[in-house]
């Protein structure tokens, strides 16, 4: 398997929009960025950060949310950042925090960790309103964080990034749909598939390769959003010979 994958709730977003993206003058932003250089410094390639802002600002267009809702599915662990306005203010870290909570509740291998902000909020915080609903209170977090260097060092005492991967739900389903592919399909006829889609976007290697280019079939048809179900029942009636009934639910029974 790949990269562990850490998904970061946040909200850096201040009242004053032209100082919100200066890490100088907003020090929510000032801290996720010293977490996320902590965070690539001590563990590299091992560790692929989700987080909806960077050094080169917010993504831009529709895509955004569609992205979020990518990395929230497959994230292994998840931090919420608890700033003061992420805690009163901002919408997004409440829906985050529902989606987070409930695959917490369902997953025993999934670690969600709320990081109170030293003088900001306090584990107390997470017991009212609709966190305390979420139960996020009772997932281990860190307390008084002031700057990354005390996220990095409670982290690593944790050991909550060096867990074995492990399969999220998401990836189970990734990997039923791409075998189901790879073993019936040659890659030409997936490539036929593909561009009858009528897809702008390509994957970065030719599909000489079936198992491959069935991966990267499969990733695109799951964020296709509410196309997802014809786009997948049109590559399927594209395979020939034609997928057997009992080899498909095999698959999707495993």
């Amino acid at each position: 398997m790949g990269a562990l994958k850490l998904f970061i709730s946040h909200s850096s977003r201040l009242d004053h929009p032209e100082i919100s993206n200066d890490p100088a003058q907003n020090p929510n932003l000032k801290l996720l960025l010293e977490v996320i250089a902590a965070i690539n410094q001590e563990y590299g390639s091992k560790v692929e950060i989700l987080v909806d802002k960077d050094l080169q600002g917010l993504p831009v267009g529709q895509d955004l949310e569609k992205r979020l809702n990518e990395w929230l599915a497959e994230c292994h662990v998840a931090f919420i950042l608890f700033s003061k306005n992420a805690l009163e203010n901002s919408n997004w870290v409440k829906k985050e925090a529902a989606i987070l909570s409930w695959r917490r509740e369902l997953d025993k291998d999934f670690k969600l960790i709320p990081i109170c902000i030293e003088g900001q909020t306090t584990p107390d915080d997470l017991d009212t309103g609709i966190f305390a609903t979420l139960h996020i209170g009772k997932s281990q977090g860190i307390r008084n964080a002031a700057n990354g260097l005390d996220i990095m060092t409670a982290l690593r005492d944790s050991k909550a990034l060096e867990a074995q991967l492990w399969q999220t739900p998401f990836d189970k389903l990734e990997q039923v749909i791409t075998t189901l592919l790879e073993s019936n399909a040659t890659a030409n006829t997936l490539e036929i598939a593909w561009q009858e889609l009528n897809v702008n976007e390509k994957p970065d290697f030719y599909p000489a390769k079936g198992d491959k280019f069935a991966h990267a079939l499969t990733r695109y048809l799951f964020r296709n959003g509410k196309d997802c179900l014809t786009s997948f029942q049109s590559v399927v009636n594209k395979i020939r010979p034609k997928v057997k009934k009992d080899n498909a639910l095999e698959r999707c029974l495993l």
